[in-house]
């Protein structure tokens, strides 16, 4: 027959309560890190909104930027440029 060793009533309070300490801490600590987690995403998402806008805002341009008109106009002020630029130097 196996003997088992009693402990005494203090050792195993002073057991329980050092796991319970341990367990609080834990429990603590991932509510904090879950709560600076939904922030830094909350953050992340703001981030993202913005730069999906700017996105848009800058296809807009594109698209308007590369419209036929757009291109021959920017074609004909090159070429006024460049001939204004040679009769300057004679």
């Amino acid at each position: 027959m196996v003997r088992v060793a009693k402990l005494p009533l203090s050792t195993l309070l002073s057991a329980a309560l050092v796991l319970s300490l341990c367990m609080a801490f834990g429990r603590a600590h991932l509510r904090i890190q879950t709560t600076m987690i939904g922030y830094e995403l909350g953050k992340l998402k703001s981030d993202e909104a913005s730069l999906l806008e700017k996105r848009s805002h800058l296809q807009m341009e594109l698209a308007k930027l590369t419209t036929k008109k757009e291109l021959l106009n920017f074609a004909n002020r090159k070429r006024e440029t460049h001939t204004a630029g040679a009769y300057a130097s004679f």
